[in-house]
């Protein structure tokens, strides 16, 4: 659920002009949006893993409509932005900052930057303010030695991941 093949697909596409590899990611997110409707499947129950998703279906889309502007047709963008958008009304409402703000606070602000760039439809105050908690969070969760404070190196690489792609 998280599609993080989609960005591999699209790199592949970008690399060999092979359509099958752009349709194979069209392919995967129409099927997910069939099965998976706003907030009626376990694929809504985390903000994280909502903001992952987005994040990977965005730098996937991005990477195809550069390769060939022309390959989405209306139907699919429709679809596509309509879930994206369902996707950010989702994450702002349900930013996870209890108990203590998180890497998960970090990749939920992250999807909701990604999507106020992305979506011309929403507020831009989006973009300051999550813009804002992620500098904010940087600072906060990381020790004048450069260690996140929740002590675990996979979470330390996520966030520097998630911080890298926002800067």
């Amino acid at each position: 659920s998280r599609g993080n093949y989609l960005v591999d697909r699209a790199v592949l596409f970008a690399q060999t002009n092979d359509l099958r590899y752009a349709e194979e990611y069209m392919r995967l997110i129409d099927s997910w949006i069939s099965q998976n409707p706003y907030l009626y499947s376990s694929n809504w129950a985390n903000p994280m893993e909502v903001s992952i998703r987005v994040i990977n279906w965005i730098l996937g889309y991005q990477i195809i409509y550069k390769t060939n502007p022309y390959f989405f047709d209306v139907d699919f963008k429709k679809r596509y932005y309509k879930n994206l958008y369902e996707s950010f009304v989702f994450l702002t409402n349900n930013i996870e900052a209890y108990p203590y703000k998180t890497n998960h606070y970090v990749i939920d602000n992250l999807g909701i930057f990604l999507l106020a760039l992305t979506l011309k439809n929403v507020n831009s105050k989006w973009i300051k303010k999550s813009s804002k908690n992620l500098v904010d969070s940087l600072e906060k969760q990381t020790n004048s030695e450069g260690v996140d404070f929740e002590n675990s190196s996979n979470y330390q690489v996520l966030k520097l991941e998630a911080w890298s792609w926002f800067f």
